[in-house]
């Protein structure tokens, strides 16, 4: 059975895209660069490898629609950050602590401590 690729209905208010053989996929992110692609279920006629071929011509077609349609901008919230924009952020190094102010803590260790005695081989 041979299937058409190309034939997706794509809706960029919900991010998401139809084929004509009711496969769906609905994305995340930017239009242009997904951060998250969530298929629908494929069809059971279909191949592994043409389930992939699928979801790649879907992806594709909303990255396509998206950069077609000039009066669709990607949402500030679907936007993936951008750190050009912003300035650097002086962090705060946290106070340390002085090793005299710690409470003096029994070493744990399994070595002998020198000071016993090893009973001597009969």
């Amino acid at each position: 059975m041979s299937i058409d690729f190309e034939d997706w209905d794509v809706d960029l208010k919900k991010l998401s895209a139809t084929h004509s053989c009711g496969f769906t996929l609905t994305i995340e992110g930017s239009v242009r660069n997904p951060s998250v692609v969530h298929p629908g279920p494929f069809p059971k006629h279909l191949s592994a490898l043409d389930q992939v071929r699928l979801l790649r011509h879907g992806v594709e077609a909303i990255s396509k629609a998206g950069r077609e349609d000039s009066s669709f901008r990607d949402a500030p919230s679907n936007r993936r950050y951008d750190r050009s924009n912003s300035s650097p952020k002086v962090v705060k190094k946290p106070s340390t602590t002085i090793k005299s102010n710690r409470a003096k803590k029994p070493i744990l260790s399994l070595k002998k401590k020198s000071s016993e005695k090893q009973p001597a081989e009969e």
